[in-house]
């Protein structure tokens, strides 16, 4: 007879005692307490990717300020980000916002400025509910002008953006991202489609789930495409990954723009793996395959150690409240 042992997101008792220490650590298990004095143990990490969730009734848990002094590839949920309250030289950052309402997405757009001295590449992974929720352009301002040293930004979101959001987005990135290389844009990145309501007149989507035929909607994804990359000079290349579709500009030696078809699919995980010196790299490797598999052998670009340690639907409608 064979048992198998399963550990649940609750079974904290499975790190008492452990005398290893980690560079790396992903886990399921809930955030809390146990989890946080345990990254307090791990100095030597330079890569905490968290799986888990949040409880409804959980309270805030206290980070110590002393816990991950190498760590520069960070994933947590936007409901976790704001217990990380000390400076830490994240270079490669993911969020993921499931069912957040406006106040948490806030709350966390703001946290990222704590980063925005080393963060080179940002992720941003949302999936909303039936609470109010940010527009992404809102979630944008509270922090992007204190990120200028970002060369890959990916922003995923189940729904779509309106010809107004990609405007804003456009303004936001060109004002203030002039290092970007790589843009992974990807609204309905789920396949989830917005409801009729969801924007107001001044606000009717450009890339309407229920009007729009799939040419003409790739048609406009081509045309804000080259908008994108004429405005910031910087851009290197833009992956549109709309409707779970995917697609690529490239600006090549030139400085001419061309069509691109990634050779595979775009994970949402590949912010982990990005060089921030050379962005590109990572992207057009010929007959690179994406899998959950590769990306676990993928090398990743840490800081030097001896690097020093420093310690709301709210649309806003684009301007605050």
């Amino acid at each position: 007879m064979v048992e198998e042992w399963v550990v649940t997101h609750m079974d904290y008792w499975v790190l008492d005692g452990c005398t290893f220490k980690l560079s790396r650590y992903a886990t399921h298990l809930l955030w809390s307490k146990e989890l946080a004095s345990f990254l307090a143990s791990q100095p030597s990490l330079r890569e905490f990717q968290f799986f888990g969730g949040t409880t409804a009734d959980s309270e805030r848990v206290d980070v110590p300020d002393h816990a991950l002094p190498r760590c520069n590839v960070l994933r947590v949920s936007a409901h976790m980000l704001p217990d990380f309250k000390a400076r830490r030289n994240i270079t490669h950052l993911r969020v993921d916002m499931f069912h957040n309402n406006a106040e948490e997405e806030k709350r966390m757009a703001k946290c990222i400025k704590r980063y925005g001295h080393t963060l080179n590449v940002l992720a941003l992974v949302r999936r909303v509910g039936w609470e109010e929720y940010l527009s992404i352009p809102s979630m944008l301002k509270h922090f992007i002008e204190h990120t200028p040293q970002l060369v890959c930004l990916a922003m995923y979101d189940t729904l779509d953006f309106s010809q107004m959001e990609n405007k804003k987005i456009l303004k936001l990135m060109s004002q203030n991202l002039r290092k970007l290389q790589v843009l992974i844009w990807a609204p309905l990145h789920d396949g989830h489609h917005m409801d009729d309501d969801v924007y107001t007149s001044e606000e009717e989507s450009g890339f309407s789930a229920d009007s729009d035929s799939d040419e003409d909607s790739k048609s406009k994804v081509d045309r804000y495409a080259h908008v994108v990359m004429a405005a910031m000079p910087s851009l290197k290349y833009f992956i549109s990954m709309r409707d779970r579709g995917i697609e690529g500009w490239l600006r090549d030696a030139q400085g001419h723009i061309i069509r691109h078809i990634p050779p595979m699919p775009a994970l949402e995980n590949c912010y982990a793996s990005v060089n921030p010196q050379e962005p590109l790299e990572y992207f057009l490797r010929p007959g690179f395959l994406w899998t959950t598999e590769s990306l676990d052998m993928t090398e990743r670009y840490y800081l030097p150690y001896d690097m020093p340690t420093r310690r709301t639907t709210v649309d806003e409608r684009y301007n605050s409240r």
